[in-house]
């Protein structure tokens, strides 16, 4: 059975934190890159009608072939930036639930740094579910990320100036309210940090124009 690393809840309903453990937990030393955002588990329903419709029927189950992986916007460029050989680590979280440590096994056996990982008491694992019709269209599709958007600014200010990267990459689904905060810290600590593309209208609408250069991706 895969380990399922040690976690120690300081209070009810707030986050808790991975203690890493040597032999347990990844960690990669001085790494140059923190990439933080989402990670998601997500679910791909492909519609496999029984008639010659193509698209799935509304207000009713539908036959499916229906399968699971590893997701999430954050994950996804960790990853990819961890197989181009850049030392990356993920800040992200996860719920306190089964989901939450399937996402941690996951990300251990690819090799990644999962010291940047927090699970939380008061939301659980985000899950992104896809709906495709027939062709392997999307159909529609739901997304619950809201364990990711209750990330406290203050965790991932930390995380940045533990790690001493000289790269954040941020991806859209934090709140406006996390990002421009960390941002801030980036701004101030005279870090280089891209964003992902929708989240320049997120800001604008909370702050307005922003008045420091954002890459967006």
């Amino acid at each position: 059975m895969p380990h399922i690393p040690t976690v120690t809840t300081a209070t009810k309903k707030a986050e808790t934190v991975i203690e890493p453990e040597e032999g347990n937990i990844n960690v990669t030393e001085n790494p140059e890159v923190l990439v933080i955002g989402g990670v998601a588990v997500d679910l791909c329903c492909d519609y496999t009608p029984r008639t010659s419709d193509i698209a799935p029927t509304l207000h009713t189950s539908n036959p499916s072939r229906i399968s699971e992986s590893l997701g999430g916007v954050a994950n996804n460029v960790a990853y990819a930036m961890h197989l181009s050989g850049a030392k990356t680590r993920l800040v992200s979280s996860v719920g306190d639930d089964i989901s939450g440590r399937w996402v941690l096994e996951q990300i251990q056996k690819r090799g990644m740094d999962t010291s940047g990982l927090s699970i939380s008491s008061a939301h659980h694992t985000a899950r992104y579910v896809a709906i495709n019709d027939a062709k392997g269209g999307l159909f529609t599709a739901s997304a619950d990320m809201t364990v990711i958007e209750n990330m406290a600014a203050s965790t991932i200010t930390d995380a940045i100036t533990r790690s001493g990267a000289g790269w954040v990459v941020i991806d859209g689904n934090l709140s406006p309210k996390t990002i421009t905060a960390v941002l801030r810290h980036c701004r101030k600590s005279n870090i280089k940090g891209p964003t992902s593309p929708h989240y320049p209208l997120r800001l604008i609408n909370y702050i307005g124009v922003p008045k420091w250069p954002v890459t967006a991706i």
